[in-house]
């Protein structure tokens, strides 16, 4: 079992491999999920902090994560409604995501994550490849800011060990992301996204309280997260003070 050897940056393919040896749906999304949250702090790379860069970054991060969460939270069960939701936010995604600017950096690294995330909600399969392309990009992300020891597969052996021990995959997506304590490249990065936003418009708390509330293993509100899920389409394509001030008012 990979959850009693051990693997390490650079063992994708054991990684992968035991996601396909387990084959199930919950498992992956639950792992992509967590992936791609502990990637957020890499966002803190972008060098400004304006309309523009938030309307086609921040914002479409964020969107992906609460709607992959709503999947990952009801399986299959809500698949049906919030997909006209979910390909909107990963065309949204996609139309960004080679930005020259933003290739081969950290950021790119946590936007592949979020858009591994939103994948695995629209599409009909077990996942274990996007669940696997997540991890990795968190831990590219993690290596491009620090050149400390890779802070992500030994999170990740953790949720292997829990999962082989019998813990309910979707029970993961109320664990702390860092259950001994956030690295420190993570905490630093997360404060300069958190107060850059803030400062930007208070109205960011909307997604800053709603990303240390899964920092911190709060139990998302389901009912409260499928409301953000499925905002029309038409807001998601304002400005971001627009957006958030809307997510502020639901």
């Amino acid at each position: 079992m990979l959850g009693k050897t051990g693997f390490k940056y650079g063992d994708d393919h054991l990684l992968l491999k035991w996601l396909q040896e387990k084959d199930n749906r919950a498992i992956s999304h639950g792992f992509c999920m967590r992936a791609a949250l502990r990637a957020i702090p890499a966002l803190a790379v972008v060098p400004e902090y304006d309309s523009e860069i938030g309307r086609k970054t921040f914002i479409p991060v964020f969107r992906n994560l609460n709607i992959s969460l709503v999947s990952a939270m009801t399986g299959f069960d809500l698949q049906r409604e919030l997909n006209p939701f979910a390909l909107p936010a990963l065309k949204a995604t996609i139309n960004y995501y080679g930005d020259p600017k933003l290739n081969h950096t950290a950021f790119g690294s946590a936007f592949g994550a979020s858009v591994a995330a939103i994948k695995i909600t629209i599409l009909n399969t077990i996942g274990s490849e996007l669940a696997s392309s997540a991890i990795s990009n968190a831990a590219v992300a993690n290596r491009r800011i620090t050149k400390d020891y890779d802070k992500i597969f030994p999170e990740v052996l953790k949720e292997i060990k829990l999962i082989e021990a019998g813990t309910d995959p979707i029970a993961l997506l109320t664990y702390p992301l860092w259950p001994d304590g956030i690295p420190q490249w993570a905490n630093e990065n997360w404060q300069k996204l958190k107060f850059g936003l803030l400062a930007l418009d208070p109205n960011w708390s909307v997604w800053t309280t709603w990303y240390e509330e899964r920092l911190v293993g709060i139990t998302p509100n389901l009912s409260t997260e499928k409301s953000r899920a499925t905002i029309p389409i038409d807001i998601w394509q304002k400005l971001p003070t627009e957006v958030n001030d809307y997510i502020r008012n639901l």
